[in-house]
């Protein structure tokens, strides 16, 4: 990703229409539940604003599950992007 940062591992929920197309953004990541209309995604990143960016730019079909840390830091920034819409 453009910005280099440490590494963790995150996991997360995709409900788009192409479960590979996410997987091919993010080299170190596997499905690791399958549900009906979503699929939970653990992967290995590193930490910073480019996985925030790859993640956000998929809208609504991704929710972030854990560390609660990235968590908190993709509600604060979908907070922000509200602010614009008020």
């Amino acid at each position: 990703y453009m910005w280099p940062g440490k590494e963790q591992q995150i996991v997360f929920e995709f409900t788009g229409p192409s479960v590979q197309a996410i997987l091919d953004r993010i080299p170190k990541s596997k499905v690791i539940k399958r549900e009906k209309n979503k699929v939970t995604i653990q992967a290995t990143v590193v930490h910073g604003t480019g996985i925030k960016m790859t993640l956000l730019s998929q809208g609504g079909w991704v929710k972030v599950l854990s560390p609660q840390s990235f968590v908190d830091e993709m509600k604060e920034e979908v907070e922000k992007m509200m602010e614009g819409y008020r």
